[in-house]
């Protein structure tokens, strides 16, 4: 990959877009019927209930210049990782919080100087792997991650 140059994965979600758009649309509906009643304090604490739920949908993982950023929800300032610290990529069914928004396919980054590994879960696995080992040819993957492309 040329310097200064980036490429984005989006992440894996458990959900099925229709489950998405049927939960949006049944939260939706009563915020605009208590706003036409004039419930504003209802509507207003409705959505402060489903704002929080937003950003799980909305996470990109982005590596530019032998870094990993991953972008989530309405943070402005991006997660940052040295692609140079990643030292370890397995599967992991781990339900800590974490930038993943799948519950089932989840990857774990662990890192060098005893910092915490990142749990991630992009659409593109594989595609994500071919860049990190691309950057640092050092990460060992687990066995148990099958790419399409040898090692």
């Amino acid at each position: 990959m040329k310097k200064g140059s980036s490429v984005t994965f989006r992440t894996r979600t458990s959900y099925s877009v229709g489950l998405m758009m049927a939960l949006a649309i049944s939260l939706f509906l009563p915020i605009i019927h208590l706003i036409l009643i004039a419930e504003f304090v209802a509507a207003i604490v409705i959505t402060a209930i489903i704002l929080p739920i937003v950003p799980i949908f909305i996470i990109h993982y982005e590596i530019c210049d032998d870094m990993l950023r991953i972008r989530f929800g309405f943070v402005v300032k991006a997660m940052t990782i040295p692609i140079e610290d990643i030292t370890t990529i397995q599967p992991t069914k781990s339900l800590l919080s974490s930038p993943a928004a799948s519950l089932t396919d989840r990857i774990e980054l662990s890192r060098k100087h005893g910092e915490m590994p990142v749990i991630i879960s992009p659409k593109d696995r594989n595609g994500l792997l071919d860049q990190l080992i691309q950057s640092n040819a050092e990460i060992e993957l687990d066995e148990r991650l099958n790419t399409n492309k040898s090692r």
